[in-house]
């Protein structure tokens, strides 16, 4: 957990670039590289978003902010969803 807070004061701010897919993509993170870069560019202290996003757009960020993968899924067979 340390890997994740801020170094100088202790404290975190993550940036969750994902969605519900049942709900339509949000226009406002497309197109989703240049949202990924503007949020890095504001200096998060880590991202959290699906593997296909990471592996699309993270890479050329990877140790100016800690990844968050996220690892769930929707399923149209839950029936709490």
């Amino acid at each position: 957990m340390n890997r994740l807070l801020n170094q100088k004061d202790g404290r975190l701010l993550a940036v969750a670039v994902d969605q519900a897919l049942a709900r339509g993509i949000f226009d406002e993170l497309m197109p989703i590289q240049r949202k990924v870069d503007e949020i890095i560019a504001g200096g998060p202290d880590a991202m959290t978003m699906h593997k296909g996003i990471a592996d699309k757009c993270f890479r050329p960020h990877a140790g100016k902010a800690a990844l968050i993968l996220k690892c769930s899924t929707f399923s149209p067979w839950q029936p709490n969803y």
